[in-house]
Parts: structure tokens; C-alpha cells; sequence
């Protein structure tokens, strides 16, 4: 069975009292491989400040991770043909409607 691994890092400032609810949820997701992204909640969860809106938010990262599976499959299956007649390559970008 295989094994997945992943490290939240969150730290709170020292003007952060915790209790109120008033701290930053930004936070940094490391994985076993070696990948770092920098998360935080959604800003139409958590209101900003509190949030970081540039980092990335556990819907858009569910998005991001259904869709690449999506797209592989697509080109696994698109790229049968071309393997008879590699007359064309596959190169755009896809969009999944969530």
C-alpha cells in the first residue's frame, strides 16, 4: 500500500493572541518529495487579513489535484492514435469546470 506523506508548518506571531481569532492563516505544506507550497485558508472562508490570498487555498489545491488526474487520463487516451501516426502533439492547456 503506498504511503503519503505531508508536513504543515504554522506559526503564530507573537502579537497573535489565538483565542480571538485574529491570526494569520497562512500556513506551508511540505511534501516527502522535496515540494513546498505556501497555504493559507480560503478569503471567502476566513476574511482578510486573516487569509493570504496568494497562497493557495485547500478548494483550489482539491481543484488543481482532480484536475490533473482529469488531464493525464485525457492524454493517456488522446495519445493512442498518435501512436499509429504521430501526425500531431498534444500542447494546450485544459480547463476543468469545478
Amino acid at each position: 500500500m503506498s504511503e503519503y506523506l505531508a508536513k504543515i508548518s504554522w506559526k503564530r506571531t507573537a502579537d497573535e493572541a489565538f483565542v480571538d481569532n485574529q491570526y494569520s492563516r497562512g500556513h506551508l505544506w511540505s511534501f516527502d518529495g522535496g515540494a513546498s507550497v505556501s497555504a493559507s485558508s480560503s478569503p471567502h472562508i476566513v476574511p482578510l487579513p486573516f487569509s493570504v490570498e496568494a497562497n493557495v487555498d485547500p478548494e483550489e489545491a482539491f481543484v488543481a489535484s482532480i484536475s490533473s488526474d482529469t488531464n493525464l487520463i485525457k492524454y493517456v487516451v488522446s495519445s493512442e492514435p498518435l501512436r499509429l501516426f504521430n501526425s500531431r502533439r498534444i500542447d494546450e492547456e485544459m480547463l476543468t469546470p469545478f
